[in-house]
């Protein structure tokens, strides 16, 4: 995989007009069964648990929100049409929403009942 990647910029030149990054000899997409096959192997290989090739997406979109990447940053690197996707499927993991909230509605009190005691 390592090869195909290194090699996809010299090879297929006008004939690999969708700009994919990994191609077969001809230029043409990989056969998407094949791909996972050869990621499940390495899987494999590397002595981990199994896991999709798909599941890969979500542990990168999870692990991005819960370190606090913006999640139009997120939305946008795994290709979502639009952020509200994002946001319904990863809204659980984004740190610290709640608190951030809680926080500056109690901010907000204190203001105004330092402003009507004219503190």
């Amino acid at each position: 995989m390592r090869r195909l990647a290194r090699d996809a910029p010299t090879r297929g030149g006008a004939s690999r007009p969708q700009g994919l990054v990994v191609t077969v000899g001809d230029g043409s997409p990989p056969n998407p069964e094949a791909f996972s096959n050869v990621f499940q192997t390495l899987v494999k290989r590397a002595g981990l648990r199994p896991i999709r090739l798909h599941d890969l997406r979500h542990s990168y979109a999870t692990a991005a929100l819960a370190s606090g990447v913006p999640v139009k940053v997120v939305s946008q690197r795994i290709g979502h049409a639009d952020i509200g996707v994002t946001l319904k499927v990863y809204a659980h993991v984004m740190p610290g929403d709640d608190k951030d909230a809680a926080l500056r509605a109690d901010a907000m009190k204190l203001t105004e009942l330092v402003d009507t005691l004219g503190l």
